[in-house]
């Protein structure tokens, strides 16, 4: 088995074996879980169920005796939730669908559903939280119109109120049915990605048709999706969305002839090189069987960089909040770091989209100054607890420096 990468790999063994399960979900993981002790395992399925990873937990200990029953026992009540509320998504999915394609609307169905009903092997390794759904410019105002028009959906109780000035989505919406989240993208990134235009064109001129619960959704090519989501993992989220991406590229590389050169090259062209060579190099260090030695050759990351992913990937939802606070303070501030003034300075220049979904209204209403205590609070209450100590400071420095590099190829 190939051992991690990195100097400390300072990973709980808990930890690390759920890295491993999403690195190579369909590898024997056997040797290194039966090394684990009753709280190991109680730590393990709890971190699993928090990273939308439990079912690849169940499946890698599905035939091992040694397994403490109330960790099974968690790991199937789980999979008894996800058969009833699956059933429920496919229903909103296929009725959304029917929505749009009635209203005369063909978006570009990004990243999960393509990945949980077709490349990955169940639809439940995969839970999905929402549906994205890419459109053209001018169509989107539209298509986010006719839903909440619709007696069937409604905003989403935590959505803003802005429009496709703002971020790389209109405000989410809500099935009032079938618990589903739906986002429509105009973007794929709103944050300082120089290529994104190129690869939303990238990504509609290589759209495919493909069957998926008996409707003819378009979706991106896999080349597509797999430069996708590696942007997504990175450069948009710093692999704070969790370990799931791991699996992820794993169902889609072994499902798939990819060309490697091509992969390669337009990672080259949309700026995706290092991010690339990052998420190959951190996958393979933890067992994972499908990355191509190309991409290790091309990988100039080090074992530093691959331990921030790690630990990245692991970050409570807590932590995530608050390394993406000291992270911005970082990049807006790199002389004062989070020293006073740089909070200060940060604090003074509030979001106006931020204060609007506090009080409700509209990001150009003056009633939007009316959410300012709360929003300087809760900045305050995240900024303290996250330079109470030197772990998550010290992280999201290196989380920054990681991105400052990413973004330069």
């Amino acid at each position: 088995m190939t051992e991690p990468r990195g100097k400390g790999n300072r990973a709980s063994p808990e930890a690390l074996a759920l890295l491993r399960i999403c690195a190579a979900p369909d590898s024997d993981h056997s040797a290194a879980l039966a090394l684990l002790d009753e709280g190991h395992w109680v730590s393990l399925v709890e971190l699993a169920l928090s990273k939308r990873a439990g079912q690849l937990v169940r499946r890698a200990v599905s035939k091992l005796a040694f397994v403490p029953a109330a960790a099974r026992a968690e790991l199937d009540n789980e999979a008894n939730w996800y058969l009833h509320y699956g059933l429920q998504q496919k229903a909103a999915i296929r009725s959304l669908f029917d929505t749009l394609d009635a209203a005369g609307f063909s978006p570009i169905w990004l990243k999960g559903l393509s990945l949980a009903m077709s490349d990955y092997p169940d639809a439940m390794l995969r839970p999905m939280r929402d549906v994205d759904a890419l459109l053209p410019l001018e169509d989107v105002v539209r298509a986010q119109t006719l839903l909440l028009d619709s007696p069937n959906y409604r905003k989403a109780p935590w959505a803003g109120n802005y429009g496709v000035e703002y971020g790389h989505q209109m405000p989410e919406i809500q099935d009032t049915r079938f618990d589903l989240t739906i986002e429509l993208h105009h973007r794929v990134n709103a944050r300082n990605w120089e290529q994104e235009g190129a690869f939303v064109a990238f990504l509609k001129q290589g759209a495919q048709v493909r069957e998926i619960l008996g409707r003819p959704f378009r979706v991106p090519s896999t080349v597509g999706n797999f430069l996708h989501l590696t942007e997504h993992a990175t450069l948009h989220h710093m692999f704070e969305n969790g370990s799931l991406t791991l699996a992820d590229l794993h169902f889609i590389a072994t499902r798939h002839a990819l060309d490697w050169d091509e992969v390669a090259r337009e990672a080259e062209r949309f700026g995706l090189r290092n991010a690339l060579g990052l998420v190959a190099a951190t996958a393979h260090s933890l067992g994972a069987t499908w990355v191509p030695q190309r991409l290790l050759d091309d990988c100039g990351c080090s074992d530093d960089q691959i331990e921030v992913a790690y630990a990245a990937m692991l970050l409570s939802s807590t932590e995530v909040a608050q390394s993406k606070l000291l992270r911005r303070f970082d990049a807006e501030n790199p002389e004062k770091s989070w020293t006073i003034g740089a909070a200060l300075a940060r604090a003074l220049q509030p979001n106006p989209y931020e204060l609007a979904r506090i009080v409700g209204c509209e990001a150009t209403s003056p009633l939007r100054f009316a959410g300012y205590p709360a929003w300087l609070w809760n900045r305050g209450r995240i900024y303290r607890a996250a330079t109470a100590g030197r772990a998550v400071q010290d992280h999201a420095t290196n989380e920054a420096k990681l991105l400052q590099w990413m973004r330069k190829g």
